[in-house]
């Protein structure tokens, strides 16, 4: 098996990562990823999201979900990853626009992203990159850093298919 990549401008990455934003909207459903729920590293690429007027509704609300964020809240690199767990149509809501709706069930943030370059659509973690994240998954596992014990068991079973 292999670890695929998403990129999302921020600061959807990272409210993603947040478990602020559970939805992702795409043209395409992920066939790469086989079966779900499946995992896969989020990747915050370079651009900002300048925040057109038709996401007033979301921005306002994520503004008033995370008050204080700060620019730093915003890294760009792979921050973490996250369990898709299955994949709609269009649902509405404030997140639900589609036309193809990811649904994000759990995530595991890095407490350090680490640097890589994204690219478009899935794309596949390179593995000595996979198994970095592995460590540092670990490493907040073994220190008590808030990563969950499922979503942790689950990412352990995704990097072993890497790896």
């Amino acid at each position: 098996m292999t670890l695929r990549a998403l990129t999302i401008r921020q600061p959807w990455a990272s409210l993603i990562m947040a478990g602020v934003k559970r939805i992702e909207n795409r043209s395409y459903r992920p066939r790469c990823l086989g079966e779900l729920p499946a995992w896969v590293a989020i990747h915050a690429g370079l651009g900002f999201d300048k925040q057109p007027d038709s996401d007033r509704a979301q921005i306002e609300y994520l503004w008033q979900e995370c008050p204080g964020w700060t620019s730093a809240d915003y890294p760009t690199g792979i921050l973490g990853l996250a369990r898709i767990d299955r994949v709609t149509g269009a649902v509405g809501g404030i997140f639900g626009g589609g036309p193809v709706c990811w649904h994000i069930g759990a995530g595991a943030r890095l407490h350090h992203p680490i640097p890589h370059r994204g690219a478009l659509g899935l794309w596949r973690v390179p593995d000595d990159v996979a198994d970095g994240i592995g460590l540092v998954l670990e490493d907040a596992w073994q220190h008590g850093d808030g990563v969950a014990g499922e979503a942790l068991t689950a990412i352990r079973g995704v990097l072993r298919g890497v790896l």
